[in-house]
């Protein structure tokens, strides 16, 4: 059996947190810290991944203005931030006379 290379395995040793209570606040100021706008209030989902030393690799936060983030935060304590706004169209009935 061949053993995949560490970049082929990618993130095998990752274990995902789910956030709540008082830590989902500390994790709305750690993303507006990052960057995201403070008219958002705070995260009402969020979930993290932990490598295997324990420490935080990516949070993924929901917001109630369907605004999604997502913070990656690489080895040298460097980060990325990226956001996404989900849309849903829907069909209305036509406008009255």
């Amino acid at each position: 059996m061949r053993g995949g290379s560490p970049r082929s395995r990618g993130n095998a040793g990752w274990r995902k947190v789910i956030i709540d209570g008082e830590h989902l606040l500390t994790v709305g100021s750690l993303l507006r810290e990052a960057g995201v706008p403070a008219g958002e209030g705070e995260p009402i989902l969020a979930h993290g991944h932990r490598d295997r030393a324990g420490n935080w690799r990516r949070i993924h936060a929901r917001y109630a203005s369907a605004l999604r983030v997502t913070l990656v935060i690489r080895v040298d304590e460097t980060y990325s931030l990226s956001m996404a706004i989900k849309f849903v169209c829907r069909k209305d009935a036509p406008a009255g006379d």
